[in-house]
């Protein structure tokens, strides 16, 4: 009985076709990292900066206690993803050239 390949090689029809997806997850990857470093470097460091920001943006008022721990929620929150993106980095295997 005759072996039959059931796999079709895109790269042999369009010579372009593996690196698009490659080319847009790592597009991806990159962009989803640098979200949560962004919020950290643009967040404000005192609590009272954080109410008025939020006070502005959506015509909600928040007290100080509420504020501070948003705060912290949002510092844990951007430090976890971060955490998250880079391990993730460095499990990935690189592929070959």
């Amino acid at each position: 009985m005759k072996h039959v390949n059931t796999q079709f090689n895109l790269s042999r029809v369009l010579p372009d076709a593996p690196q698009r997806p490659i080319l847009m997850r790592r597009s991806l990857d990159v962009v989803s990292s640098v979200i949560p470093t962004v919020i950290l470097v643009l967040l404000p460091k005192c609590p009272v900066c954080v109410a008025a920001y939020i006070a502005m943006g959506t015509s909600i008022g928040l007290s100080l206690p509420v504020a501070a721990h948003l705060r912290t929620l949002l510092i844990i929150l951007c430090a976890i993803s971060l955490i998250y993106f880079v391990a993730r980095q460095i499990r990935r295997p690189v592929a070959p050239e």
